[in-house]
C-alpha cells in the first residue's frame, strides 16, 4: 500500500451505480432466456383427430347432409323466411323444421350514400330478429354478419346451411 492510501480511506470503495447497470442488463438477459424457452416450446393448436383409416373411408361414403339455401330479402318477414325454407326442405327431402346449422347474412349497402356500417346494421337486425323467432329454427346458429356494396340497399343476402339435430 502507498501512503496516499492510507490517508484517503474512500478511494478503494466501489462505485454501486455502475454495477446497477450490469445487475439491469442481466435480469433483463434472464428474462429473455425464460421468454424465449416458453415460445419455443408451444404446442400448435391445431385441430388434428385421430381417426382410423377405415373410419375415414366411412365417412366419406356417407352421404352429405349439409344442404344450403340462398335468399335474397327486402324485408324482414320471418315468416316469409321460413316459408322459404319449408319448400326448400321439402324440395331437397330434408325433414321439415331441420335446424339451420350456419347463416351468412349480408346488408346490401349504396356506397354513393352510405357506409358499409348500414349495410352490417341490416344484417345484425335480420340475425336478431330470426333468432328470436318462434319456430326456434334458428335458436342455436352460428352465422357471419357483413355488408356489401354489390347487394341493393335495403335487401339482404341469406345463405342457410342445413344440418342433422343434435
Amino acid at each position: 500500500m502507498s501512503s496516499s492510501d492510507l490517508q484517503d480511506p474512500e478511494a478503494h470503495e466501489e462505485d454501486l451505480l455502475g454495477l446497477a447497470g450490469w445487475m439491469y442488463a442481466d435480469l433483463f438477459l434472464a428474462l429473455m432466456v425464460i421468454f424465449l424457452a416458453t415460445i419455443s416450446f408451444v404446442p400448435a393448436l391445431v385441430h388434428n383427430p385421430v381417426l382410423k383409416p377405415q373410419a375415414v373411408m366411412a365417412k366419406e361414403s356417407d352421404s352429405n347432409h349439409f344442404k344450403a339455401l340462398s335468399l335474397t330479402v327486402s324485408s324482414f318477414d320471418i315468416q316469409a323466411i321460413e316459408n322459404a325454407i319449408y319448400k326448400f326442405q321439402l324440395k331437397e327431402g330434408l325433414n321439415q323444421g331441420e335446424p339451420v346449422v350456419y347463416a351468412q347474412i349480408i346488408g346490401g349497402f349504396d356506397s354513393a350514400h352510405e357506409a358499409p356500417e348500414a349495410g352490417a346494421m341490416r344484417a345484425v337486425v335480420l340475425s336478431t330478429k330470426l333468432q328470436t323467432g318462434k319456430s326456434g329454427m334458428f335458436r342455436n346458429m352460428s352465422s357471419n354478419i357483413d355488408s356489401s356494396s354489390k347487394i341493393s340497399s335495403g335487401q339482404v343476402d341469406l345463405v342457410f346451411t342445413f344440418g342433422p339435430k343434435s
